[in-house]
């Protein structure tokens, strides 16, 4: 054999695993469409009765009106106004863009790079360990957030969306979990 021939590397070294891919997919993708809701339709209810019981916690609400059909406000940046009130509060509604565009941040750092894998990075050399171990700690801190405030919403009936974005992020922490500690 000659010297300048490599030695081939198995697809299954450079890919990520496609449980770790299709969990993060399934548990991230949901909630990134959960932001994205947040920051370009703030106050549709999209998850029926226990997004309403959510939203009207939240006052996310009081944004969206689908009254006036093409002319409605629907929560998007037609709902901006020209001048910032008590009554209109505005800055709840800046304050639901921005957190809408966190959200997509935090789940699009998981997503792309097991969705559009970068060049020269390989699973086994453990390229993708630093992302894994920020996105653990990402969930973790949301699941302290969510933790924190449940009893709040329990007390206002609202307590079934924050208990299934807890469920699919501590899903999601035990798949993290253990790729990170079994990956060699």
């Amino acid at each position: 054999k000659s010297q300048g021939m490599k030695k081939r590397v198995p697809a299954a070294d450079h890919l990520p695993p496609l449980p770790l891919v299709f969990t993060v997919l399934a548990c991230s993708g949901s909630l990134w469409v959960l932001g994205l809701r947040d920051m370009i339709a703030t106050g549709r209810n999209i998850l029926g009765p226990m997004d309403d019981a959510y939203l009207a916690f939240t006052k996310g609400t009081q944004w969206f009106d689908d009254s006036k059909g093409w002319k409605s406000t629907m929560g998007g940046f037609s709902a901006v106004e020209q001048i910032t009130t008590d009554g209109n509060n505005m800055g709840g509604l800046f304050v639901r863009k921005v957190g809408g565009a966190a959200i997509l941040a935090v789940h699009l750092h998981k997503l792309l790079p097991l969705l559009f894998h970068p060049a020269g990075a390989q699973w086994k050399s453990g390229h993708f360990r630093p992302m894994i171990v920020v996105s653990l700690m990402a969930d973790l801190a949301i699941l302290a957030f969510f933790g924190t405030y449940l009893e709040d919403f329990a007390l206002a009936g609202a307590d079934e969306l924050p208990n299934l974005i807890m469920i699919v992020l501590s899903v999601e922490c035990l798949v993290f979990g253990f790729y990170l500690f079994t990956q060699r």
